[in-house]
């Protein structure tokens, strides 16, 4: 299993006892959200490359002084074969299958990401981690999408790419509109970007966050560049660690430059 973290010093491979382990600093809620997932996913298979694989979740060893020491999952981090040419392919296919069984099962994973998905071909296992957010309850499907793991999903996958049942437009639409007090958004993302937009901050909406969130999505979106795929995300990612201003300021300076090749620019906007 090759880590891969956007939190610097957060995640560490070692061995202890002769047995390989990964030290995670963490709450001791993110272990008790994994052993209710593990409780949830222990029911289900799915099938890739034609044949049944289960769901696993790391063993959890030990936990103390804010570090949980927890089993190395062995396999192939989907986030780095879709950053492949040769094993993009499959990787594509894989993520679109389990991302959509997990949607069908109402099994609402708030830290879907392909880079916390290991694929154990060896043993047909699909090893996942990072279970911080858990599995999200009493949320609208909208919802979830919108705020959790649309994004991440399709951060990887070119539009082409993406076979989710639930269309782009389809998901960031709001079933009813009704206002938002921005004091009382939770993304420090999405409150920058109004703040960069010079959006009044007293008529704002529920479909204004969903309309920005839409937008965080368009700029990550997967693009060519003389035959080489980029991933604006890793560059987004590496700038929000150190300002979300500055993270705002490039998402729409992103759009911005690609204009209608990442979409209708123009309406996202108009709030």
């Amino acid at each position: 299993m090759q880590i891969i973290s956007m939190t610097q010093g957060k995640i560490k491979r070692d061995f202890i006892a002769g047995r390989e382990v990964v030290i995670k600093k963490t709450s001791f809620e993110e272990v008790k959200k994994i052993e209710e997932a593990r409780n949830i996913l222990k029911k289900h298979n799915i099938y890739l490359d034609n044949k049944p694989f289960c769901f696993h979740l790391p063993k959890i060893y030990d936990y103390h002084n804010g570090y949980m020491v927890m089993e190395f999952l062995h396999g192939e981090n989907l986030e780095i074969a879709l950053r492949t040419e040769n094993k993009r392919k499959n990787a594509v296919d894989m993520v679109n299958r389990i991302f959509q069984y997990l949607y069908n099962a109402q099994i609402y994973w708030g830290d879907f990401a392909p880079r916390n998905i290991i694929i154990d071909k060896n043993n047909s296992r699909i090893n996942i981690c990072d279970f911080e957010r858990g599995i999200q309850h009493n949320i609208l499907n909208k919802e979830y999408l919108q705020n959790y793991v649309y994004e991440e999903y399709a951060a990887f996958l070119f539009p082409y790419e993406r076979k989710f049942s639930e269309g782009l437009n389809q998901i960031f639409t709001v079933e009813t509109c009704h206002s938002v007090n921005y004091n009382e958004i939770k993304s420090n993302r999405v409150k920058n970007i109004i703040r960069v937009l010079g959006l009044p901050l007293t008529n704002l909406t529920n479909q204004t966050v969903a309309n920005i969130n839409k937008m965080i999505v368009l700029a990550e979106t997967p693009y060519k560049r003389n035959d080489k795929s980029i991933f604006p995300i890793v560059e987004l990612e590496q700038i929000k660690d150190q300002s979300y201003t500055n993270f705002a300021q490039k998402v729409c300076q992103i759009l911005k430059e690609k204009g209608s090749g990442y979409g209708n620019i123009g309406r996202i906007q108009t709030f």
